[in-house]
């Protein structure tokens, strides 16, 4: 291919002015880099002003005055002047009208972009004032019985005996878990928006994890039995095993959370195709047709009327769905109303990848 490279002394006036035009990403800028623009279209000892309608004079100081409309609105006017002994041409004055007309579509741009960014920066304002809200409210919860349990600890008045001590402190634990958890996942949100998220890949036993995790949130439930299968082909997955965890522990817990009355939890695993398949299915409330769709959306909770009194921040799942997606699987939902919700997500098999690289090293 061959690149040709123009000198700038020999590109044409308006194309210099067009490029200056477009440099600026706010109106404001536009507006103030616009002489220095259209002086590229005048001659030597001419110069140019450019003033927005709601400053314009009325009787403009100049030999030459373009104004910008837009329709029947006036966006601002360029005022040429020149020293004695200078003249516009025919062709200057044309490039200048040319240059009003593509100063319309700058400013009007400029001025969409301008909207946009203040609805977006509006939005991101609302965003951080409900995610501040809704935090406050989330941890106010764990401190409250925190403070509780241990001020009563702490109480010379009430002799407590060893197994209501042991309550208390097991209650303290719980709560810190859940204060724990909350901070964890906000950390992560905020990790994953910044595009930041980091996985170290390795062999990982599937079973064995799976069986490791559930064994832990047995222990946080006392209504629900949780069963796991796994496939007897099933080994080995080439995964970041401490957030193949936290995916677990977060389906899990949801699973927990969402079938307030108990039941079972059933947590699959096996193999389909290349890929290894885990799914945790509960008999709870299940989901909305019209919500599955949201469901991996931040900070979103369904309305519905069973869900009153189930804590939640509304980033578990989609940090869940980033975890997963780093690792090149696949996640989704199938849910009825009433019968029970099933997430299921996919893991690339550690033999796959290991086939693949020694078939590359041969």
């Amino acid at each position: 291919m061959i690149m040709i490279a123009e000198h700038p002394g020999v590109i044409d006036p308006m194309q210099r002015f067009m490029q200056a035009i477009l440099q600026p990403l706010t109106l404001s800028e536009l507006l103030e880099d616009l002489p220095d623009a259209v002086q590229l279209l005048l001659p030597p000892r001419a110069w140019c002003e450019v003033v927005a309608d709601s400053s314009s004079p009325e009787e403009p100081d100049a030999r030459l005055c373009l104004p910008v409309r837009d329709a029947d609105q006036l966006i601002a006017i360029v005022m040429v002047n020149w020293e004695p002994g200078v003249s516009i041409d025919a062709e200057c004055e044309q490039r200048l009208n040319q240059a009003a007309e593509l100063i319309v579509h700058a400013l009007l741009n400029r001025r969409s972009i301008d909207a946009e960014r203040q609805r977006a920066m509006a939005e991101a304002a609302d965003v951080r004032f409900d995610l501040v809200g809704m935090l406050a409210h989330e941890m106010r919860t764990p401190l409250a019985s925190i403070k509780g349990y241990a001020s009563a600890l702490l109480l010379d008045e009430i002799d407590l005996d060893s197994t209501t001590t042991i309550e208390f402190l097991g209650a303290i634990e719980e709560e810190s878990d859940r204060l724990n958890d909350l901070v964890t996942q906000l950390l992560d949100s905020t990790v994953i928006e910044a595009g930041a998220l980091e996985i170290q890949p390795e062999p990982v036993l599937l079973p064995a994890l799976i069986r490791r995790t559930v064994e832990t949130m047995a222990r946080r439930t006392d209504r629900h039995k949780i069963v796991v299968s796994c496939s007897s082909a099933l080994t080995t997955v080439f995964a970041d095993e401490q957030r193949v965890q936290q995916v677990l522990i977060n389906l899990i817990d949801n699973a927990i959370k969402y079938s307030p009355d108990g039941g079972m939890i059933l947590v699959r695993a096996e193999i389909r195709n290349t890929e290894a398949v885990v799914a945790v299915s509960d008999q709870g409330i299940g989901i909305a047709p019209e919500h599955l769709n949201k469901l991996f959306e931040r900070f979103f909770r369904t309305s519905q009327r069973q869900t009153n009194g189930v804590r939640g921040t509304g980033l578990g799942l989609p940090i869940v769905e980033a975890i997963v997606r780093a690792h090149g699987g696949r996640i989704w939902a199938a849910s009825e109303v009433d019968e029970g919700t099933t997430l299921t997500f996919t893991l690339p098999l550690f033999e796959q990848i290991d086939g693949n690289d020694a078939s590359r090293d041969e």
